[in-house]
This record gives structure tokens, C-alpha cells and sequence, in this order.
């Protein structure tokens, strides 16, 4: 299993009024993963293919900050004020994000007919920090459909254990991970994984 902990050695923007490029420590790694792969669907729907480093961010940051205390010193254009540094900070996201994912035009246009590629470019950069997990995840449940698969009860016995386990991110992260990867969609279908999730939300 996983740390339940990764450092983030990277600056992001959180999603607070104001801009934040504090590294993050101590993100629980799939809440940090969806959140990551949330992050990268949004710069892939966006034209802008520009990318901003750290230096590049600061300098928007600043200028906009000087450009409006020139321009309404006593701040009674509070409002316009406030949605312009909103749609700045959305932008310099997306510019951000285009740098740490890479994310090209190319991607761009490939993301129209490729849904996966959001988590796939998060699987190129981060899967050292996870691959033991999912290798482990997926001897488990093989080894589950090989040992009791005729026993279809046992099945369901030992999946829902092992779901048990997990919270809602990790079982949202498997399923994202399944998408982009045949063999872990089928070992999940092998072990009925969505239909016990489902069913397991009736019980509780």
C-alpha cells in the first residue's frame, strides 16, 4: 500500500481567493491525484498552449498588482478589480499546469478523441511514486479469480473486504486507472469491483 502521504516538490495554485505557490507537503496522494488529473482536463480544454515557470508567474502576479494600484489607487473598482485577478489566476493555471504536464497543442487536439489522456499524463510523470500499489492491487485481485473463481461468493466475499480498506479517492483512483489500461479493467470486471462499490452504497 501507499505512504497515504507524497511530497509535491512542485508549486500549484490552490483554489482559495488568493494564489498560493507554497510547495505542498503531506497531500494525501489520490486527492492529490484527482485533483492533479481535474487540474490537467482543464489546461487541455484551454487554446492557451503558452507555459509559465515559477519566474513567469511572479512577474504576472506583480505586474497586475502595480498596473492596478496605478489605475485605481483608492480602490473603488473593487469588484472589476477582484474578476479580473480571478480570470488571471485561472489563466496562469492553465499555463502552469501546461508546463509541469507538458502539454502541447498536439495534446490538446488529442484530448478531443483520447479521455484518458488527462490521467495518462499524470501516469507519465508521478507512476514511480505509485507502481508498487498498483502492481500489488492487481496480484491481489488475480489472485482472487484464480484461487476462488469458481466460488463466486468468495469473490464477492474478498473484493468487498478489500474495498473495505480503501476510501473514496483510492476508489475513485482505481477506476481511473482502469480507463487507460485494459487488463486492470478486466481483472476489475473479473471481480464484479463497480457492482459491489454500487452495492455497498445501498448498505451503508
Amino acid at each position: 500500500m501507499l505512504s497515504g502521504e507524497i511530497e509535491v516538490n512542485y508549486g500549484i495554485i490552490d483554489n482559495n481567493a488568493c494564489v498560493s505557490f507554497a510547495n505542498v507537503k503531506g497531500t494525501p496522494f489520490f486527492s492529490f491525484a484527482i485533483k492533479e488529473t481535474e487540474m490537467i482536463k482543464k489546461s487541455l480544454k484551454s487554446k492557451t498552449a503558452t507555459a509559465y515557470d515559477d519566474e513567469q508567474v511572479t512577474y504576472e502576479l506583480a505586474a497586475f498588482e502595480y498596473q492596478w494600484d496605478r489605475k485605481d489607487p483608492t480602490g473603488v473598482m473593487g469588484m472589476q478589480r477582484n474578476n479580473e485577478w480571478i480570470a488571471l489566476r485561472e489563466d496562469i493555471q492553465i499555463r502552469y499546469y501546461n508546463l509541469v504536464y507538458n502539454i502541447s497543442t498536439t495534446d490538446k487536439q488529442r484530448y478531443l478523441t483520447d479521455e484518458t489522456l488527462p490521467y495518462n499524463l499524470f501516469y507519465k510523470k508521478w507512476y514511480s511514486s505509485y507502481e508498487r500499489y498498483v502492481r500489488n492491487l492487481y496480484l491481489i485481485l488475480q489472485f482472487i479469480c484464480e484461487e476462488v473463481s469458481t466460488r463466486d461468493y468468495l469473490v464477492v466475499k474478498y473484493t468487498r473486504f478489500l474495498q473495505a480498506q480503501m476510501n473514496m479517492a483510492e476508489l475513485e483512483f482505481i477506476k481511473i486507472h482502469a480507463q487507460s489500461f485494459p487488463a486492470f479493467r478486466e481483472i476489475l470486471v473479473k471481480t464484479r469491483w463497480s457492482e459491489i462499490i454500487n452495492q455497498s452504497k445501498i448498505c451503508i
